[in-house]
């Protein structure tokens, strides 16, 4: 898919008449949406939701950290690479013969990894620097350069970096996931035990910390009642929902979640 405007951060602005973005003030009440076509503005009951551009600073931090979450992780082909050469490489050299171009498959390694013509190689596990595909993708010339532009298929930085990082880790490719059985894997040990209400959540937690992030604070009742009625009936719950929620004592995660949905009128 492709964004047909800049990406977007948002900020709440405290309700004032007039808001400055980037330098010159402007009349919110005033701005007349289709002469505005990068600016967006909702207004909520208390709050003003202001949408726009990125900053550049911003943009560069937000690259900054992903390329370094890259360097840090392993890899995989099947949650990392296939996701990308299935959305800009497999119309031209995946598993469609009619549409295949210079007999070359990135979905399997007995292509990918095989000798060219004119003795050179498209992908040589652990050496991006001799990797032909790689070459290509990073090409200035048009005319070269992979995804080939006529295509409107680019790469993100992102999804460059990850490529490099996994043909350097050795360009190891799997199994479709839909042909690899399961393996129960075992929770990882947990800094915070406690926060912990089932296996699952031990996942979660690990991958939060390998992100840097630290886990929300737990919601409150009224939140929880909200979230379930929203999800599952699409509006939110009554007075009479919440209260009866609210002055329920149970504290087990099971108990909680049995009231939510008796409270909600929904059997199970």
């Amino acid at each position: 898919m492709h964004l047909k405007r800049p990406p977007t951060s948002f900020q709440l602005v405290p309700e004032l008449e007039t808001i400055q973005y980037p330098c010159e003030p402007i009349d919110i009440d005033r701005i007349a949406p289709q002469t505005t076509p990068d600016l967006e503005l909702k207004r909520t009951s208390r709050i003003r939701v202001f949408f726009g551009p990125i900053p550049a600073a911003a943009s560069l931090l937000i690259a900054a950290s992903q390329a370094t979450a890259v360097e840090e992780e392993e890899i995989s082909f099947n949650r990392d690479i296939r996701p990308i050469f299935s959305e800009t490489c497999f119309n031209c050299h995946g598993p469609d013969e009619a549409s295949r171009e210079a007999n070359l498959r990135f979905d399997i390694p007995e292509s990918a990894l095989a000798k060219r013509d004119n003795d050179y190689f498209a992908i040589v596990p652990g050496k991006p620097q001799d990797s032909e595909a790689w070459l290509l993708i990073n090409d200035e010339d048009p005319d070269f350069r992979m995804p080939p532009p006529d295509s409107h298929l680019t790469l993100t930085e992102l999804q460059k970096e990850k490529i490099r990082k996994w043909i350097e880790q050795g360009a190891k490719y799997e199994k479709h996931w839909a042909f690899v059985p399961p393996i129960k894997s075992k929770p990882p040990a947990s800094a915070k035990p406690h926060w912990n209400q089932n296996p699952i959540d031990a996942f979660v937690l690990e991958a939060l910390e390998n992100a840097k992030l630290t886990p929300n604070p737990e919601a409150d009742k009224r939140a929880l009642i909200r979230r379930l009625s929203f999800d599952l009936r699409s509006i939110p719950p009554s007075i009479e929902e919440i209260n009866t929620f609210i002055e329920d004592q149970g504290t087990h995660i099971r108990d909680i979640h049995a009231t939510l949905l008796h409270c909600l009128g929904i059997n199970h």
